[in-house]
């Protein structure tokens, strides 16, 4: 589902809303009552908040009625799996990245979930470590992932909220090669999964 939606991201960006418009009729089809949607097509009932948060910031593009609604449902859902501590839960527990795209997917109504951004904020802030990278959940694997830190900057919230001045910066010609974590190249550890698809996330938070 999260490729779904950003393909379509990626159409309406190009200006081919036409030839998007398919897929945005699926995309609808595929939310639950409840306002989730699920991580896979065909959808076996593993609603999650990542595939939840993309769909709303995809369907925020689109000017119907529809997606409107279909956009407040979805937010009103991730708003209620937060936890207290402002964590959202992912596939590694509660989760940097899932957190990120929840702040993201709040942004797009920051009068009602201002609240949440805040304390989704204060969750981030907690795993972010000395070396400027963010753990990859609250209990998990420990150190700086580059996943997790991708998403959790590219979320709305502009600046980091330590002070870095004293992390140590690469020197130049230094190889920027991610190293394979537990889940390969393509896992949830240390890798750098999904290519452009952190950026893309990281400018649609941003509005871009």
């Amino acid at each position: 589902m999260f490729s779904q939606a950003l393909a379509i991201i990626a159409q309406l960006r190009a200006g081919d809303a036409v030839h998007a418009r398919p897929a945005i009729t699926y995309l609808l089809s595929l939310q639950e009552d409840s306002g989730a949607w699920p991580s896979l097509i065909p959808s076996t009932g593993d609603n999650d908040v990542d595939s939840t948060a993309m769909a709303v910031m995809c369907l925020d593009l689109v000017d119907t009625d529809a997606a409107r609604e279909a956009v407040r449902a979805g937010i009103a859902w991730i708003a209620a799996q937060q936890t207290p501590d402002g964590g959202l839960p992912g596939a590694a527990g509660i989760s940097t990245n899932s957190t990120a795209l929840a702040i993201q997917a709040f942004s797009l109504d920051p009068a009602l979930q201002r609240p949440a951004i805040s304390r989704g904020l204060t969750f981030l802030a907690a795993r972010q470590n000395a070396d400027g990278g963010f753990d990859v959940a609250a209990d998990g694997q420990e150190g700086s992932d580059l996943r997790a830190s991708t998403h959790a900057v590219g979320t709305s919230f502009g600046t980091l909220r330590r002070d870095l001045s004293a992390a140590p910066t690469p020197p130049p010609g230094a190889s920027l090669a991610p190293t394979a974590g537990p889940g390969g190249p393509g896992g949830g550890g240390g890798g750098c999964p999904y290519g452009f698809g952190q950026a893309g996330t990281g400018l649609v938070g941003r509005g871009w």
